[in-house]
C-alpha cells in the first residue's frame, strides 16, 4: 500500500501539507513579523489595492491512510480565463498569485479595469470548439491523458495526468497553441488569456473523480469551487 513520503519529525498518520497565511510583513516591510516594521511608500500602496504577497506556511495535520493515496500526483486540475473576464477584486471574489480567494475590492477592480490593454474577450461556440480540439490533439501528440476538459465562453477547465512535466509547462504549452490556433482563425483581440492560471495537483482516487464529475457535469450551475 503506497504511503506518504516519512518526514522527520512527523507522527505516523500525519503529513505535511500548505496553508496560505497572510502576512503584510512580506509585502515590502523590514524587521521580524512579531518585531517593528516600517513600509515603503510602494508597499504601502500595495497594501491599499488588496496586493500584499502570500506566504506558504508548513502545517502539520493528520491525514487518513488511504490505499489510493499516490506520493506523486494522480493528476493536475487546471483552470485558466479569458483575458479580463475575472479581474482582482470581483464582485464574486477572486483567487490572488498564492491560490488563497480574496474578498471582493471595488477600489482594485476599478485600478485593474484601467490597466487593460483590450476589451473582454468572449468566446463564440466556434472558438470553444477550436480550443477544445487543439487542447486534445495537444494531449495526444504529449502523450498526456486527458480525463476531462470544458470550455465555456470565458474560462477553460482541464483535468488531466502529465508525469513528466510540471502544471506550468502543460498550461503554458496549452495557452500558447490555442492562442495560436484562434489568431489563426481570425481573432484580432489584443489579449487572449489572463496571465495567470490556477492548478491543482490530485493525489487520490476521490479527489480526481470529484474534478472530473466537476468539469463534465456542473459547467451550467450556479458557480461553486469543487
Amino acid at each position: 500500500m503506497a504511503q506518504p513520503p516519512a518526514v522527520p519529525g512527523l507522527a505516523p498518520g500525519a503529513s505535511m501539507r500548505f496553508r496560505p497565511y497572510a502576512s503584510a510583513t512580506h509585502a515590502g516591510r523590514s524587521g521580524t513579523r512579531d518585531g517593528p516594521t516600517t513600509r515603503s511608500p510602494r508597499a504601502r500602496a500595495r497594501g491599499f489595492y488588496g496586493l500584499d504577497r502570500y506566504v506558504r506556511m508548513y502545517t502539520i495535520k493528520p491525514m487518513k491512510a488511504s490505499a489510493e493515496f499516490s506520493p506523486e500526483p494522480l493528476g493536475f486540475f487546471l483552470t485558466w480565463t479569458t483575458y479580463g473576464s475575472w479581474l482582482p477584486g470581483d464582485a464574486r471574489g477572486w483567487t490572488d498569485t498564492a491560490g488563497a480567494v480574496r474578498a471582493p475590492n471595488h477600489r482594485l477592480l476599478s485600478h485593474a479595469k484601467a490597466l487593460m490593454h483590450g476589451e473582454p474577450l468572449v468566446l463564440s461556440q466556434c472558438q470553444r470548439q477550436r480550443v477544445k480540439e487543439t487542447i486534445q490533439r495537444h494531449c495526444e501528440v504529449r502523450s498526456w491523458v486527458l480525463h476531462a476538459l470544458a470550455c465555456q465562453s470565458q474560462h477553460v477547465h482541464v483535468v488531466l495526468t502529465a508525469t513528466a512535466d510540471s502544471p506550468a509547462t502543460v498550461c503554458q504549452q496549452l495557452k500558447a497553441w490555442t492562442s495560436r490556433i484562434l489568431r489563426e482563425h481570425g481573432e484580432r483581440a489584443a489579449c487572449l488569456w489572463t496571465r495567470g492560471y490556477s492548478a491543482r495537483r490530485l493525489y487520490d482516487t476521490d479527489g480526481l473523480m470529484a474534478v472530473i464529475e466537476y468539469v463534465m457535469e456542473c459547467q451550467d450551475r450556479p458557480h461553486h469551487r469543487p
